[in-house]
């Protein structure tokens, strides 16, 4: 089951009196266990308590519909199990129906609604969350993000610079600002934003991972590599920054350097806390075509693919075509009846999918580097490769 993980907020504390209770523990502190699951990425040990807790939520509200807590909680469950978005969104309208001046409902109703993208109706939400508990600065954070999805710029800048005044020197503050003026199109101020926000919070994360991004786009990796390996330093368990270092080092051509970057990043994989299967190891350009290189965690199945290399014009928004480094099942098997390679051996080869056929451009008896495969696509895309003579197997592969 894919768990849903966006609307993870504070809304489990204020409801337990509300609850009937039991010698043992009570749904909603069963709930914040389950969020806690499914922020460190452990799905397999919330999927079957989000399970039991749907037929323990659903007999609460079967019998006591009028109970907004039941409700609340039916909501939660249901949304995180994405089996229901309409009753999801439902159950979190009755719950504010039944207690209207409880802002904790509020603001879970108006997440409900970002997420089914009807920004304009979570506003009103959130002004009445704001409303009836002023103090919880997050609500305010949440108005000012939900504004700016409703494309109210203007107020949003309004409710920001509210929040500016009252925590100068939170990072995070400035880091929206930026994003408001980035959606305004202005790039320069939204990057002068950033810069502020790490100045003045140094430990601001999203703005040394931002000000590399911006770096990056300006093709200056030597620039974005120290912001890329600040961001990393403030949160080491995530995968985001470190795949960053390894695109910077592989533009920069420090190979042996992106080697112990990409060795890092299985580290954090390794951690158990990565939801990802790939990352984007590489970021290239050859002649009017943008390459984005995805690396497989674990290739695996029937058609295990280590690389795949998503062609697209520079604009990156039409991708024309896909190259892979792939070992298929039945191709390795094929190989082996054929005495091609030995039993302990895979076929690996460099695949091109293009619209309406693909062709076979290499193949290796064992897995090759990442810079051989590089290589070759290369030559590909500059039309200095030909396709293997047929692209269907068997061929001999390349040793």
């Amino acid at each position: 089951m894919q768990i849903r993980l966006g609307l993870i907020i504070a809304t489990c504390g204020v409801v337990f009196a509300a609850m009937p209770l039991y010698a043992e523990e009570m749904p909603f502190e069963k709930l914040a266990k389950i969020e806690q699951f499914i922020q460190n990425g452990q799905d397999a040990e919330a999927s079957p308590k989000l399970r039991e807790l749907l037929i323990e939520a659903k007999a609460l509200v079967k019998a006591d519909p009028e109970n907004p807590a039941n409700q609340f909680l039916l909501s939660k469950v249901i949304y995180y199990i994405g089996s229901d978005d309409a009753a999801a969104l439902a159950g979190a309208t009755k719950a504010v129906e039944l207690a209207p001046r409880n802002a904790e409902y509020r603001i879970w109703k108006a997440a409900v609604l970002m997420a089914a993208n009807m920004p304009d109706k979570a506003v009103v939400e959130l002004r009445e969350a704001c409303s009836l508990a002023p103090d919880r600065i997050e609500y305010t954070a949440s108005l000012v993000s939900a504004l700016a999805a409703a494309k109210q710029l203007g107020e949003a800048e309004k409710v920001l610079a509210g929040l500016i005044q009252r925590e100068p020197k939170n990072g995070r503050w400035l880091g929206m600002q930026s994003d408001l003026r980035f959606q305004a199109d202005d790039q320069d101020g939204a990057e002068q934003c950033l810069h502020r926000a790490v100045e003045i919070d140094p430990g601001y994360y999203n703005g040394w991972f931002n000000l590399g991004q911006y770096a990056q786009g300006r093709n200056k990796p030597a620039e974005a590599l120290p912001l890329f390996q600040k961001a990393a330093a403030i949160k080491p368990e995530d995968l985001a920054p470190r795949a960053k270092i390894v695109q910077c080092l592989q533009a920069l051509d420090r190979l042996p350097e992106r080697d112990k970057a990409r060795e890092d990043v299985f580290t954090v994989y390794a951690g158990g806390k990565v939801r990802e299967t790939v990352f984007c190891r590489d970021l290239f350009e050859s002649g009017s075509k943008r390459i984005t290189v995805y690396e497989f965690f674990e290739p695996t199945g029937l058609r295990a693919v280590r690389y795949s290399f998503t062609v697209a014009d520079k604009s990156g928004q039409k991708a024309a075509e896909t190259v892979s480094l792939g070992s298929y099942e039945a191709i390795t098997i094929l190989a082996r009846q054929k005495h091609e390679i030995g039993p302990g051996e895979r076929l690996y080869h460099i695949d091109r999918y293009y619209p309406g056929g693909h062709a076979t451009y290499a193949m290796f008896k064992k897995e090759p580097s990442y810079d051989e495969v590089r290589k070759i696509v290369l030559e590909m895309l500059e039309g200095k490769r030909e396709p293997l003579v047929s692209p269907v197997l068997p061929v001999k592969p390349t040793k």
